[in-house]
């Protein structure tokens, strides 16, 4: 391994003399809520990282290495963590552009309704409806009854749709006026910060006078674009987590002195190189669930809910680990507020942060992080009671005109309006084992509707196996424990509503079966889920095996995506059993028709989706390589 090789996987050693060292750390505090930069989430400095910066690297390298090459070539040869990261981000945007238009408008889990509910808002701001008043407007309803009701028994590909410079505008198939007897919109129990947001796209300049489709695509956009920062966050909570918790990722205390070994430097790149693979890993593991990418390209405030938490849950890892900073903190009170703004999940949040800020202070101040007083705790304490307030506006409203925390959206009464009179037969031995397989299978299935098709079982259920040993493997791992526990916990928590309400219908209606229990309610967890996992795998596994498991990772998700992809192509698209090439002819031919955008950009965002496939996973296998190579070098 060649000093350039060493500096990529450190992220900071100089890769020639001439170059500038950089600090082996970075500051504690962060300017913003996103990350440091667009490639790799803010490293603060820590109690066991080197403070003083990196001695530059000698030009000839360690003993036996190739001469230095310049940043570029030398980066692109072997890779960087900054460059696979950025590839794998670009893939992940692509997915989810390609997503947004593989699936139908309208087809996400309850999409025409968040979509009507932000047309409501894009022309009522500030109004506010009651459980059940808010019926769908005229325009919802039009498009209901262009599209198939379920491409299962019409598909799309002999569906009828105008030629696209024919389709009319939402104002054109009746507009925001309320339909006669059309069905109640219960989004009307969601806060409205996501709704509003899509209200602001549909305001754009020129929108109103864009086809109806094209005006739901484009909202569809703004849930792509807060779901951008999902892996960047996976791998920036993976690799803190993993410098912290396990021995071989944690640089040593002491920094070379001046004019060292090249030696002694690579010895800090190497660990820095674990824990970059350890990110990697976490961050590739979104990759692996199509409906998270479906459900995030689709308008639904999932999308809003899935970007705040996986901030959260980045800061929240931060601040266990010791920077209970005023910007640290206002960064995840502000993540929380969102969320409480966004979907009742999020009330499970702000105890998180309360236990993790008690964590953090017990922790030792990070590197640059100036001595905790009482003014601190002070100005601590205020952003996160603020914070708190302001995301309990909506909860409290609901309190004092409902008397109730979270409303059901269809009205007083609903539940026996629509599924009879309670039964009280249910039994929680018959509707547990249900409950916990449809969640397991609509998180990596429940692409379509939610169960056709499902996807294969080798998917559905062996990645959640495989994830699973992560996070019990990481439970037995001592160093910072209480950080995998409090993650986890946000998960058990989670799920210990999703089984509350939906027990709570079971057990009074047990004819309809289990209702409610959906996979993609644990999707804003992620962040947990991935970093806790990927900390897991990495302290059973050597390091040369850890070093391509990220490699591994993206191979496999990649082909569960296409599995995915082919599914709804096939089931919805194809017109039929027919033979193979015909019926991916008529597939493409009904995509093409049913397409938002021109033909032309509809094939260019699918050519742009195999081509970023193929690059990340070149690049990711050169980085792999190079820490596979570095391995060997400072083992042999």
């Amino acid at each position: 391994m060649d000093s350039s090789e060493a500096a990529d996987s450190a992220f900071q050693a100089p890769s020639s003399p001439e170059s500038a060292p950089a600090p082996a750390s970075e500051p504690a505090t962060a300017t913003s809520v996103l990350p440091a930069t667009a490639a790799e989430p803010a490293d603060a400095a820590e109690p066991d990282e080197p403070a003083a910066p990196l001695a530059p690297a000698s030009p000839a390298g360690p003993v036996g290495s190739a001469p230095v090459e310049t940043r570029s070539a030398s980066r692109w040869r072997t890779g960087s963590p900054r460059t696979a990261l950025r590839w794998l981000t670009g893939l992940w945007a692509a997915l989810l552009v390609g997503a947004s238009l593989l699936w139908p408008v309208s087809y996400g889990y309850d999409e025409l309704q968040h979509f009507d509910m932000a047309y409501q808002y894009s022309h009522h701001p500030t109004t506010f409806y009651a459980p059940g008043a808010l019926r769908m407007s005229k325009a919802a309803v039009a498009i209901a009854a262009l599209e198939p009701p379920n491409p299962k028994i019409g598909p799309f590909a002999t569906a009828p749709i105008a030629a696209r410079g024919d389709r009319p505008t939402l104002q054109g198939l009746g507009g925001v006026a309320i339909a006669p007897g059309s069905p109640i919109n219960q989004m009307v129990q969601h806060p409205p910060l996501y709704y509003e947001l899509g209200a602001v796209v549909l305001r754009l300049p020129g929108v109103s006078h864009l086809a109806w489709d094209q005006q739901f695509w484009l909202v569809r956009l703004l849930s792509v674009l807060l779901m951008l920062p999902v892996p960047l966050l996976c791998f920036g909570a993976a690799r803190r987590l993993a410098r912290r918790m396990l021995p071989n990722t944690a640089a040593p205390a002491v920094a070379p002195a001046e004019g060292a070994s090249p030696g002694t430097a690579a010895t800090l790149s190497r660990f820095s190189g674990r824990q970059n693979a350890i990110g990697l890993i976490a961050a590739t593991i979104p990759l692996t669930v199509p409906n998270l990418i479906r459900d995030g390209s689709a308008v639904t405030n999932d999308s809003l809910l899935i970007s705040a938490t996986s901030f959260f849950l980045y800061f929240l890892i931060r601040i266990c680990l010791g920077e209970v900073s005023k910007k640290i903190v206002a960064g995840a009170s502000i993540a929380v507020t969102v969320a409480l703004l966004t979907k009742g999940f999020a009330l499970v949040l702000p105890p998180l942060l309360f236990i993790g800020l008690i964590i953090g202070w017990r922790q030792k101040p990070g590197e640059g992080e100036t001595v905790r007083d009482r003014r601190q705790l002070a100005w601590v304490s205020g952003i996160f009671l603020v914070s708190m307030i302001v995301g309990a506006l909506w909860w409290l409203r609901n309190l004092i005109r409902f008397s109730t925390v979270q409303v059901n959206g269809f009205g007083p009464g609903a539940t026996q309006n629509r599924y009879g009179s309670p039964d009280n037969n249910g039994s929680f031995i018959k509707f547990f084992p249900d409950f916990f397989n449809q969640v397991i299978e609509r998180f990596w299935g429940g692409f379509a509707l939610p169960d056709y098709p499902l996807g294969s079982s080798i998917s559905v259920w062996g990645w959640p196996v495989v994830l699973c040993i992560g996070l019990l493997v990481a439970l037995t791992v001592r160093r910072h424990r209480a950080i995998t526990l409090l993650l986890l916990l946000s998960v058990l928590f989670t799920f210990g509503v999703l089984i509350q309400n939906s027990w709570s219908l079971y057990s009074t209606h047990s004819k309809i079966g289990v209702q409610a229990a959906q996979g993609r309610y644990l999707y804003h967890l992620i962040v947990a889920l991935a970093a806790v996992a990927a900390v897991g795998w990495a302290a059973v596994l050597r390091p040369r095996i850890t070093n391509v498991v990220a490699y591994g990772v993206l191979l496999l998700g990649l082909v569960t995506n296409a599995s995915a992809w082919f599914m709804i192509l096939d089931t919805w698209y194809s017109g039929g059993p027919v033979h193979l090439s015909l019926k991916l002819r008529n597939a493409v031919h009904g995509l093409f028709r049913w397409s938002p955008v021109p033909k032309p950009l509809t094939a260019a965002v699918f050519v742009v989706v195999a081509v970023t496939a193929v690059l990340c996973c070149l690049q990711i296998r050169r980085y792999c390589r190079s820490l596979q190579a570095a391995e060997r070098a400072l083992t042999e």
